[in-house]
């Protein structure tokens, strides 16, 4: 299956899932003419200066698969105008809590 999905036909760019230490993310890119997909880089800013390592431009969605899959159910239901969709976040039971 292919991890890229092209979301504009007419410059060819869209939208590539990427797996990289087990996090999951997904990445600007583009379909080049040879058919190879090209990640976008870019150089983030610290204290409003780029710093000097170029990354891909990417979005996390999660630390694992399982992640990754709420967080996007999660848009789906937003998109899908389906009232207050529910997050499963981090686990925030106070049972633990020493007062």
């Amino acid at each position: 299956m292919d991890s890229f999905r092209e979301t504009d036909t007419k410059y060819h760019s869209g939208i590539e899932l990427d797996e990289y230490q087990g996090s999951y993310s997904l990445v600007n890119a583009k379909r080049g003419k040879d058919e190879i997909i090209y990640k976008e880089w870019v150089y983030p800013q610290r204290d409003k200066k780029p710093i000097e390592k170029c990354i891909p431009w990417k979005i996390t969605i999660g630390g694992s698969a399982e992640e990754a899959i709420e967080t996007l159910q999660y848009f789906i239901e937003l998109l899908s105008g389906d009232s207050a969709p529910k997050y499963v976040g981090p686990d925030t039971e106070d049972d633990d809590l020493p007062f």
